[in-house]
């Protein structure tokens, strides 16, 4: 059986970190034409809408950068990237993609998500909301039921 999800999520995209914006917006640059193909764009979109397009793409189909440039871009066209920021150029995509977010991660780790004309009209029109706290991040028994927190217990005492 399959699991339903929620349709109302998909129509806007995914809000991406700063790091993957910005190395999107680099990895387009000479490539927009390709892009633009790929995404089915036409030609005067420019490259803020296109990776808005890849972030909703990312959303929709539920995948993470790594998956998304390895499933959609090309290894030629990440590897001409890779070489180009002194990363090596060997490997299919799903390698390529890998190296690539990890540059990504290191060299824009500090960078913030740029805010989307679409959402600035929105919080413009909306009252401010406080922004909550960040979430503490719990050990892995802590969200687990009573019944697997004893079980992992007696698993642990036979070994």
């Amino acid at each position: 059986m399959s699991a339903r999800r929620s349709s109302r999520n998909r129509d806007r995209p995914a809000e991406l970190a700063g790091y993957v914006h910005e190395g999107l917006r680099r990895l387009f640059k000479g490539n927009e034409a390709e892009v633009r193909s790929m995404l089915d764009a036409p030609k005067s979109e420019a490259v803020p809408e296109l990776i808005d397009r890849c972030a909703g793409v990312m959303r929709q189909q539920d995948l993470n950068p790594e998956m998304f440039l390895g499933r959609f871009f090309s290894a030629a066209m990440m590897g001409k990237y890779c070489e180009t920021v002194g990363k090596s150029s060997k490997g299919g995509a799903g390698a390529l993609a890998t190296r690539c977010v990890a540059h990504w991660q290191k060299e824009f780790a500090d960078m913030k998500a740029p805010v989307r004309a679409s959402a600035a009209k929105d919080s413009a029109k909306s009252p401010a909301k406080k922004a909550a706290p960040p979430a503490k991040k719990d050990n892995k028994r802590a969200s687990k039921g009573k019944k697997e927190k004893e079980k992992e217990e007696e698993e642990e005492e036979e070994e």
